[in-house]
């Protein structure tokens, strides 16, 4: 564990994941409506425009998920 001194006071230093920053930057795109509601989530193109595999963003988009922002819908039956 690292530390680092601010005027005095010791912060611990946060480490953040690649799942951490791309659920960070999901969500300020959700809460910038660059997102919009009911819009399809491209798993894949947003792969390419982070510049990370698909697996973060999935597990990213669960968190989404668990905290109501976004919905997950079967695409069994579509056409």
């Amino acid at each position: 564990m690292s530390y680092k001194i601010y005027f005095g006071i010791k912060i611990m230093k946060i480490n953040k994941t690649i799942v951490d920053n791309v659920y960070i930057k999901l969500m300020e795109d959700i809460a910038h409506l660059k997102i919009k509601p009911g819009e399809r989530i491209d798993i894949a193109k947003i792969s390419i425009d982070f510049g990370v595999s698909q697996t973060p963003i999935r597990e990213a988009l669960g968190r989404l998920v668990k905290d109501g922002l976004v919905v997950c819908k079967s695409r069994k039956g579509e056409n």
